[in-house]
């Protein structure tokens, strides 16, 4: 459910930039992501993630710098720089505190071995490095409409099949173990 609520803002971006330009929509998303934090900290009573605050205040300063220059790039960059620093995140954790932040996530559901938590917790990291190499290609060499699109449709759909990929070598391993 968490993960649906997180897309209604990408939703906003959307809708908002097809009926008017970037930079409304930019505005759109940052009020429906700040609405939502407002709603699951107060109405809710959630603890918010790092994560949740590292990126409504990235969204937040690339937007404004983008209103103030009047430059898309910047409201662009916050792709990049919010996966650049989950995978500098899981590489941090994984090599010096020796937590796989993957695990975190889902060991309520999985037992698996550390080995394999290792495994994801770089793949994870890997990906999301990969995914802010891309954004950048794509935020220099294709069109603002191609990168809309393939900021809420290319990602969505890469990230799904990483996820679905992980849960077929959860799932082999998961049962491997047993």
């Amino acid at each position: 459910m968490k993960y649906i609520i997180n897309i209604i803002p990408l939703f906003f971006f959307f809708i908002f930039y097809k009926l008017y330009d970037i930079f409304i929509a930019s505005i759109s998303m940052v009020i429906t992501s700040g609405f939502l934090l407002l709603f699951n900290r107060f109405v809710l009573k959630k603890k918010l993630t790092k994560i949740e605050i590292i990126n409504f205040f990235c969204l937040t300063s690339l937007c404004i710098i983008s209103l103030l220059f009047h430059n898309a790039i910047f409201i662009k960059w916050k792709v990049t720089v919010i996966y650049f620093i989950l995978s500098f995140v899981f590489v941090i954790n994984h090599w010096w505190k020796k937590k796989f932040l993957i695990k975190k996530f889902f060991e309520k559901d999985f037992k698996l071995s550390e080995n394999i938590w290792s495994k994801l917790n770089i793949a994870w990291s890997i990906f999301f490095f990969i995914c802010g190499l891309i954004n950048i290609y794509v935020t220099f060499f294709c069109s603002e409409v191609f990168w809309i699109n393939f900021k809420i449709f290319g990602f969505t759909s890469i990230t799904f099949i990483f996820l679905l990929l992980n849960g077929i070598y959860i799932f082999k391993k998961n049962n491997l173990e047993k």
